[in-house]
């Protein structure tokens, strides 16, 4: 069993802009959503779930990135906040499966490459930095 902490302290570092959308949990199971996280939106339903790039129903292209830790019954659904723009630490990216940065999506049925992760989320308006941003006095260097 792997278990990790993560400090989210600094995962949003700065001008974050946000959306909202709703997450539904069909599984017969709780669903725990990280914090962190980057999403994708279902092209058919306009629901978000956990972004992964081998899916074909238009949720392989990242939406964003979940600004707050899910909990989702079974069955139920959840709003969900999620950065849509702004500065967020590369390090707190939470992938899907075995998916990176460098991961490329291609569109429906794979007929035209749309770049990796990185460049759309960064089209979208997200600039992932490497470590914390230390250009305010209320971080020291943490």
């Amino acid at each position: 069993m792997l278990v990790t902490n993560y400090d989210y302290s600094e995962l949003f570092l700065f001008n974050i802009s946000t959306d909202t959308a709703t997450y539904t949990n069909s599984g017969g199971s709780p669903v725990t959503l990280s914090m962190g996280a980057i999403i994708g939106r279902i092209g058919s339903s306009n629901l978000v779930v956990a972004q992964v790039s081998t899916a074909t129903d238009g949720s392989q292209i990242p939406a964003g990135i979940l600004a707050a830790n899910y909990t989702v019954a079974a069955g139920a659904s959840q709003v969900v906040t999620f950065a849509i723009a702004g500065e967020i630490n590369s390090g707190g990216v939470v992938f899907g499966g075995s998916d990176t940065l460098t991961t490329e999506i291609f569109t429906n049925g794979g007929a035209a490459l749309l770049g990796t992760i990185k460049d759309i989320l960064q089209g979208k308006g997200i600039i992932l930095k490497g470590s914390t941003n230390l250009n305010y006095f209320d971080r020291q260097g943490s």
